[in-house]
């Protein structure tokens, strides 16, 4: 499935030296380097353009341009991007709060994930919405960059927005007001019979470490199992994707990333015991788990480490990097390698298949979960089918 990913952060602008040549229109054109078409092209839209536009709206729609031609997740960051992505590795932004994927295929835009306690949560937008009007302008796959870049001015400008969404066939409206963002990438709760329950909504940089003092916390108390709540996770850093699974394997390969140039050629391994040695570990994905998600999933997975359970992930097989640029204070996110689970499978565009498939549509009744705490979504999970399966899997199993 031809799917792109896009956090509504967003992306956009740069400064290119621009040069020029002359040629006599007699002699033969002698090759011209890109960067004078570039040049030659914004001055010719300067001076015979109906619309007065900038040189920096022109340079940066030329390079829009150009990573529009790479896949999905490439693209150019300003300074100003910069600083919103270190934000949000760091779990804080401004912005709506919600994830997008686009179907190539159908040529929707659907919503991935809603951030806990974002303005899309607060609002009621649900993973699987299809995005089909913003404002009162069609939106679709097509159009994700334009979708993309008109969220983006708006939350820069604190505008509200409005959105369309097909929900199962019913039209949902909703009005959205940017905020400032807080993710907790990490929630724990203790279940019945003392099963411990870990909830990764995003891989960001404290993500490890997080999980690291919970794991330690658990080690004072008899765990009978681990449930490791996957489902709807989008991904983020490779690091804490491969410190998460470390913790969690006693050894094995956790990822290997394979692209052109030998930097990026490389393989993960598990160096130390896992805290939580011996102790049984369901994992839940569904299919807006994906890349970090995906990386964890299939090392627990492939290690006979964990059982998988749920729906088949979202397939993001893709390694981006941030590479600085000297000339500025910009740089550019280019996917640089390929990652292979540690069986050597690919992910990219088939995702990870559990060990048990449950689709919640087909489960007609949830069990009761039982949760120890005041936890402020414990009643999402006592109503949560999939989650209620992996519990009762646990007192089923010898």
């Amino acid at each position: 499935m031809a799917i792109v990913k896009a956090i509504i952060l967003l992306i956009c602008g740069a400064v290119l030296g621009v040069l020029s040549t002359l040629w006599h229109q007699g002699d033969a054109a002698p090759p011209v380097p890109a960067t004078n078409t570039i040049s030659e092209v914004i001055n010719l839209v300067q001076t015979h353009y109906v619309d007065s536009l900038s040189e920096q709206q022109l340079i940066d729609a030329a390079l829009q341009g150009i990573v529009s031609q790479l896949d999905p997740y490439s693209s150019y960051l300003s300074q100003p991007d910069l600083l919103l992505l270190e934000q949000s590795n760091k779990g804080e932004y401004f912005g709506f709060g919600f994830e997008v994927a686009a179907d190539n295929k159908t040529d929707e835009i659907r919503i991935l994930t809603p951030f806990y306690s974002s303005p899309a949560a607060h609002a009621g937008i649900e993973p699987g919405d299809i995005i089909t009007h913003l404002f009162a302008e069609p939106v679709n796959a097509a159009k994700l960059n334009d979708f993309l870049a008109a969220i983006r001015r708006y939350s820069h400008q604190r505008q509200n927005i409005e959105l369309s969404l097909n929900r199962q066939g019913t039209v949902v409206n909703v009005e959205l007001a940017p905020n400032e963002i807080h993710i907790e990438s990490v929630s724990v709760d203790m279940l019945k019979n003392n099963i411990g329950y870990v909830k990764i909504t995003h891989f960001q940089e404290d993500t490890a470490s997080k999980l690291e003092g919970f794991l330690q916390q658990w080690q004072l108390q008899t765990l009978t199992g681990v449930i490791l709540d996957l489902r709807d996770n989008p991904g983020g850093l490779l690091d804490q994707a491969v410190q998460v699974a470390d913790l969690l394997l006693d050894d094995g390969k956790i990822v290997s990333v394979q692209g052109r140039y030998f930097a990026a050629n490389t393989a993960y391994f598990a160096d130390e015991a896992s805290i939580i040695n011996g102790i049984p570990i369901v994992v839940l994905i569904n299919h807006g788990s994906a890349s970090a998600a995906e990386i964890v999933a299939a090392a627990l997975q492939e290690n006979r480490r964990a059982l998988l359970m749920g729906e088949t992930s979202f397939g993001k097989g893709t390694v981006q990097t941030v590479l600085p640029m000297a000339s500025q204070l910009s740089a550019m996110k280019l996917t640089i390698a390929n990652y292979l689970t540690p069986a050597g499978n690919k992910v990219h565009q088939q995702g990870i298949e559990p060990d048990i498939k449950i689709n919640v549509n087909d489960i007609l009744t949830a069990k009761n979960v039982d949760i120890i705490g005041n936890s402020s979504n414990n009643k999402e999970k006592q109503s949560d089918e999939i989650l209620a399966t992996a519990i009762h899997w646990f007192s089923a199993s010898p």
